[in-house]
C-alpha cells in the first residue's frame, strides 16, 4: 500500500468510526441514521476497496520473492506461508 493509499485507508476507517459514534446516538431521527448509514456503506466500500489493493501490491511482491531462487529452508511449501490480510 503506498503512503497515499495507506493514508487514504486511515481517513476513510476514521470517518468510518465517527459515522459509527454519530449512529449510536439515541437522538438522532430516521432520516439522519439513513443518511449516515448510506455514508457509512460507502466508506466501508472505499476501505475494502484500499485493503484489495494492498492485498494486491503483497501477492506481487510473494510473486516476485519465489521467482527468485530459493534456497534449501524455502523449499517445503507450508500453506502458513501464505500472507493473510483477513
Amino acid at each position: 500500500m503506498s503512503k497515499t493509499s495507506n493514508t487514504n485507508f486511515a481517513t476513510s476507517l476514521e470517518k468510518l468510526e465517527q459515522i459509527v459514534e454519530s449512529m449510536e446516538e439515541d437522538s438522532l431521527p430516521l432520516e439522519d441514521l439513513i443518511s449516515y448509514y448510506e455514508k457509512g456503506t460507502a466508506t466501508v466500500k472505499e476501505c475494502e476497496s484500499a485493503l484489495k489493493a494492498a492485498h494486491k501490491q503483497l501477492e506481487t511482491i510473494r510473486k516476485k520473492s519465489h521467482t527468485s531462487k530459493p534456497s534449501s529452508s524455502d523449499t517445503t511449501n507450508n500453506p502458513d506461508d501464505d500472507i493473510r490480510l483477513f
